[in-house]
């Protein structure tokens, strides 16, 4: 028997993606855990989630199935997963990976553009563009065409009901003043109310193509990447173009206006697309495409419902991203919106929906290099419903504010991603709304790498916050920091540096209902501090972990953690 649980160890572990130390580590915790199971009687294949207690909806993710199979294969499981995003060189190859372990398959045909006309007055207007700009438009009013369609085939079968999602989806996100202070009846009622949107908008949602979702983000971010690189590294100076000064325009029910010198401006059927200058530039409303050569800009931008595809490319300065409206910054509600800022330290302050933020679409911030502050509302920092949100950070010190549903946020068939390639940072989770149901002077947070489903009818996604290096700290309160509730599978993963996790309840490497939770910090003298239900603690046919491979800890929490097993869960503090 003994002999053959090491079999099974190598062979999970094999696969693992990592540095040689963590490696080793890695099956060093199963070997441990395989003894622990040897000391109950058990081998691993015995060590199983019953996962009868709910029919399989249609949004049941087969990597939450899997798990149910073999717990003991989370920690590889999204190790490997944190190491094949890492080693990602483009936003395309992290979208790729999310999709694959949600097993979507991505639509391979190119569906009719519904009809849209061609982006003929872009090209018409070229002329007087050198290259690099002219290729990258070019190219990229044929990747629109595209993404069209793609849109088009994903949402063919919700059509209809289009209003009632743009509608339902923000107030069914958004937090509700309304919980503060009610008694118990009240809360019922509210709860009724708030189950019965949830139930219509999602039920609406089971007619969305995920195959055309998977396909429309994949094809903006491969028009996203061909256009970066026709700019990036290269003489992109604006000296000797022939110019045109934006003051103003309108396109069909938005406005927008341009401050500051502009070389290129064309008014298309998918927004406007402007080319900006070297200079201080500012921008003002909802845009198709901007591409800006560097300089301090301001970017305040508005969300319109008719400008399904935003990409942003900026190659240099200290910019400003700035938006009052819902999904005004990287946000996306049936479409995609993308911002490329490739140099500078940089400040983006949005709403909710925003700051990588992906609902039936894809939403996504590539971030190269600065020191970075990010500051938003709910449900944005990398969060996914029924598509992807994607935050990547190339290095700096950076800050992360946001609201609950955020930095790395996986909701029913969705993926939320933050993925912070080094420097010392501060991720914070501020507060929202009460958790009426348990406390009156703590909040829901649901963040830093937490997934969730609609229970009982619809599993929740993956949520994955991934920090390579640093002395980082984490703050949240009501679920957050590596934690998953209701089918559903939610990873913290830190690899190096003297980290500080402060969190409240369902924390720090926690699974509730049928869910999986890991929390996995590989190096550094890290603290952890929580009340309970947390810190390595299953809860209800569920997994929670807690691994620190190296360093000297110290853990404080109250009950139920530490290593805590209730109600037919496990827990494991290794």
């Amino acid at each position: 028997m003994r002999a053959a649980v090491v079999i099974f160890i190598i062979t999970i572990t094999i696969s693992g993606v990592g540095t040689g130390a963590e490696r080793a580590e890695i099956a060093e915790f199963y070997d441990s855990l395989a003894r622990a199971l040897l000391d109950m009687g058990m081998a691993p294949e015995d060590f199983r989630i019953r996962h009868d207690y709910a029919e399989p909806d249609v949004f049941r993710l087969p990597l939450v199935d899997s798990l149910m199979h073999d717990p003991a294969g989370l920690l590889a499981t999204m190790d490997g997963l944190a190491g094949r995003i890492e080693e990602n060189s483009s936003l395309h190859g992290c979208a790729l990976t999310l999709w694959d372990a949600m097993s979507v398959e991505p639509g391979r045909s190119t569906p009719a553009a519904a009809s849209l006309p061609r982006v003929k007055d872009i090209a018409g207007r070229l002329a007087h563009l050198r290259p690099p700009f002219d290729r990258a438009i070019r190219a990229y009013s044929g990747n629109l065409e595209k993404m069209a369609g793609f849109r088009h085939q994903a949402l063919a079968g919700v059509a209809a009901d289009l209003d009632i999602l743009y509608d339902g989806i923000p107030r069914m996100l958004a937090p509700s003043p309304e919980y503060e202070g009610i008694d118990p009846f009240e809360l019922h009622q509210l709860e009724k109310e708030q189950e019965a949107l949830s139930d219509s908008v999602l039920g609406v949602l089971e007619g969305v193509d995920m195959g055309a979702v998977a396909a429309l983000s994949l094809e903006a971010l491969t028009a996203a990447g061909d256009l970066t690189r026709e700019l990036a590294g290269k003489a992109v100076g604006t000296e000797g173009f022939k110019r045109y000064t934006g003051r103003g325009g309108d396109f069909s029910r938005s406005s927008f206006s341009v401050t500051g010198d502009v070389i290129y401006m064309g008014l298309t059927p998918y927004g406007p697309v402007v080319i900006g200058d070297t200079s201080h530039t500012v921008y003002e409303g909802c845009f198709a495409l901007i591409i800006d050569p560097g300089g301090d800009d301001v970017y305040n931008l508005t969300n319109d419902a008719h400008v399904h595809f935003r990409l942003i490319v900026d190659c240099g300065g200290d910019d400003a991203y700035r938006s009052t409206d819902v999904s005004g910054v990287a946000g996306a509600m049936m479409g995609t919106s993308l911002i490329l800022d490739l140099a500078g330290d940089d400040s983006y302050r949005s709403g909710e929906i925003s700051l990588g933020a992906g609902i039936c679409g894809l939403g996504a911030i590539d971030d190269r290099e600065g020191n970075d502050s990010y500051i938003s509302g709910t449900f944005s920092q990398g969060a996914g419903f029924l598509g992807l949100g994607i935050l990547r950070d190339g290095g700096g010190n950076d800050t992360y504010v946001a609201g609950m549903q955020s930095q790395a946020f996986g909701y029913v068939m969705g993926s939320g991603l933050l993925l912070e390639k080094g420097g010392n940072d501060t991720y914070h989770t501020r507060m929202s709304q009460t958790d009426i149901l348990r406390y009156d002077d703590h909040y829901l947070t649901l963040s830093q790498g937490c997934a969730f489903g609609s229970r009982p009818d619809y599993s929740g996604g993956i949520g994955l916050l991934v920090d390579s290096w640093g002395n980082d700290i984490y703050s949240s309160d009501i679920y957050g920091q590596g934690v998953a509730y209701w089918f559903a599978v939610g990873a913290l993963v830190d690899r190096g540096g003297h980290d500080r996790y402060c969190s409240y309840q369902y924390a720090q490497g926690s699974g509730v209902h049928l869910a999986f939770g890991l929390l996995l910090d590989a190096s550094g003298d890290d603290g952890y501090l929580s009340k309970g239900v947390s810190q390595g603690c299953g809860h209800d046919l569920s997994l929670g972990l807690l691994a620190d491979f190296s360093g000297n800890d110290w853990y404080t929490a109250t009950d139920l953690s530490q290593g805590a097993g209730n109600a037919n869960g496990t827990g494991i503090i290794y």
